[in-house]
């Protein structure tokens, strides 16, 4: 047997690889999102507004800081000096070394805030605990573990 000519190993390695075909459609990630989705959302609003006396409130919590992205700090620490119903913006103030931004805010954004603000007595703070105290941060981060959903 004589050994291959050096013409033809520089051949077959010249001669391209037939590429892979990458699947055209998209493959769901095999963990589970670690985003809440809308209907993942109403269904805490819902178990919130039934849960304790201030179902409201935590249910208005929950939503604001799901449409906005906001900390359980940056919850707390909302103001009404923050909240501009008539042009519908939302002043929010980052945590974190984080940009401060203003955010517009929609209709049933609006309608919640302006029943939490006739409701609750007169304060600084827009979430407010029983004793007309600010809402702490562990209260804040909490929330969506208390309400049950069945």
């Amino acid at each position: 047997m004589s050994p291959p000519s050096l013409d033809s190993a520089t051949s077959a390695a010249s001669t391209p690889r037939p590429r892979r075909q990458r699947p055209r459609h998209f493959r769901p990630s095999p963990t589970p999102t670690a985003y809440l989705t809308p209907k993942e959302i109403e269904m805490l609003r819902k178990a919130a507004r039934e849960h304790g006396r201030y179902g409201h409130r935590d249910a208005t919590m929950i939503f604001i800081a799901y449409r906005h992205g906001l900390r359980p700090a940056e919850l707390c620490a909302l103001r009404w000096d923050q909240v501009d119903l008539a042009h519908r913006l939302l002043h929010v103030r980052r945590v974190k070394k984080g940009m401060p931004s203003v955010h517009p805010m929609g209709g049933s954004e609006i309608r919640d805030l302006r029943r939490l603000h006739r409701e609750q007595p007169e304060g600084r703070h827009v979430f407010l605990t029983e004793r007309a105290a600010p809402m702490t941060n562990e209260t804040a981060a909490i929330l969506p573990h208390r309400s049950d959903i069945d």
